[in-house]
């Protein structure tokens, strides 16, 4: 909010400026052509002619301290130089003479007053006996200073205006907006709140169906985001999508049949091929909505291993998804740990040792590294535990992360 309001009055500033510099350059630009406009049509003597009394008394009558008139071919013909010309002659330089029919005029601010340096490129100018003298001209003009400190004083009240302006906007709007704009951050939480309760209902029910308790899904979750935490690697929007990822990283077995899923025994080839396609009807099912598609990464690469071996893709090293080789640490050792309705559980030291022997074949030795200093804490903190337990100390842990979904 405060961003936008100093965006607005800096917008406030800059138009104010751009008006005042283009009413300044159209008054420039307006005594610069009147003023040449009568040299024109006064100074059109022949090469061999000076400049007379008369000729002298009418660039006296326009105030103009020094001019310079040259041939088309940049010859100076001519010169008139008024009596105070020496006094401002030190710091008003004069410009080069530029190209034919272009011309160059600069304000400065002289000590006494400002005046506009100037210098024409050849023009044809037509004499009242019908003959054309092409003539350049250098020199200074003067400038009305009144005009000048007007046109400063205009667009110094205009300024004084936008700040006036912000003020009131700050003192009776900012408010209000302030309370609704909080009002909108309220309801936009409630929202995210209520997609995250969908999550977390999504990836309950598919626990709940490979595993008959909605345990797994909440352990698992819970050892990712405490290693994400401890591996110092990504920041909270990285984080909040690892938990998303690791609360729908099965959705897809959704899509592959109970005598499949709960199959107590080995999978044939034929069943394996249809358990791994949940990989791609994951992905599928979360592609048609924007907010869970940053669930991909972790459901499209858990299945994948360090050594490339893994499926739907090979990928080795690297190339799997960050959030994928942490979740998949984390995916497995609760695998091993938990009890399932086709095996018992493994003890704590038997899941470490087999997370330890497939470092660097199935996981990326850096996570292993300190998943097996954090877990021995969390695998003791969360064992006796039951499910309404585990979901209210995993919903404590996610709160911070929520708003960055």
């Amino acid at each position: 909010m405060i961003t936008a309001y100093l965006i607005v009055i800096g917008i406030m500033f800059a138009t104010v400026y751009q008006q005042h510099h283009s009413r300044m350059e159209d008054y420039v630009s307006q005594l610069f052509a009147d003023v040449m406009t009568q040299v024109r049509a006064h100074l059109t003597m022949d090469e061999a002619e000076t400049v007379s009394e008369e000729m002298r008394e009418v660039l006296h009558s326009m105030q103009i301290p020094y001019l310079e008139a040259y041939d088309g071919k940049g010859r100076l013909l001519h010169t008139f130089a008024s009596g105070e010309w020496p006094s401002i002659r030190q710091g008003t330089p004069l410009p080069e003479l530029p190209v034919s029919g272009e011309e160059h005029f600069t304000l400065i601010e002289h000590a006494h007053s400002p005046y506009l340096v100037f210098a024409t490129g050849p023009t044809e100018i037509k004499n009242p006996f019908g003959r054309h003298v092409v003539r350049a001209f250098r020199g200074v003009l003067p400038v009305d200073e009144g005009i000048i400190r007007r046109m400063r004083e205009h667009y110094a009240n205009a300024l004084w205006l936008v700040l006036a302006t912000g003020a009131v906007f700050a003192l009776a709007l900012f408010p209000m907006i302030l309370f609704y704009y909080r009002q909108l951050r309220l309801k936009n939480s409630e929202l995210i709140r209520s997609y995250f309760g969908t999550v977390s209902a999504l990836g309950s029910a598919v626990a709940q169906r490979d595993s008959g308790t909605s345990s797994h899904s909440y352990r698992v979750t819970l050892y990712t985001l405490r290693l994400a935490e401890a591996l110092q690697c990504c920041g909270q929007k990285h984080i909040a999508n690892i938990i998303l990822g690791a609360y729908l990283h099965d959705i897809g077995k959704i899509g592959i049949p109970d005598a499949i899923l709960l199959k107590a025994g080995k999978l044939t080839a034929d069943e394996f091929e249809l358990m791994k396609s949940h990989v791609e009807k994951g992905l599928e099912i979360v592609s048609h909505v924007t907010w869970l598609s940053n669930a991909g990464s972790v459901i499209a690469g858990h299945h994948e291993k360090y050594d490339g071996s893994g499926y739907p893709h090979g990928l080795r090293g690297e190339a799997i998804p960050l959030e994928a080789r942490i979740f998949s640490v984390a995916d497995v050792f609760d695998a091993l740990s938990s009890r399932r309705p086709y095996k018992a559980p493994m003890t704590l030291e038997a899941s470490l040792d087999y997370i330890k022997s497939h470092s660097g074949t199935h996981f990326d030795p850096a996570i292993v590294a300190v998943f097996i200093r954090i877990v021995p804490g969390i695998y003791r903190e969360t064992l006796q535990r039951s499910e309404k337990e585990l979901e209210a100390m995993l919903q404590k842990e996610v709160e911070p992360y929520i708003n960055r979904l």
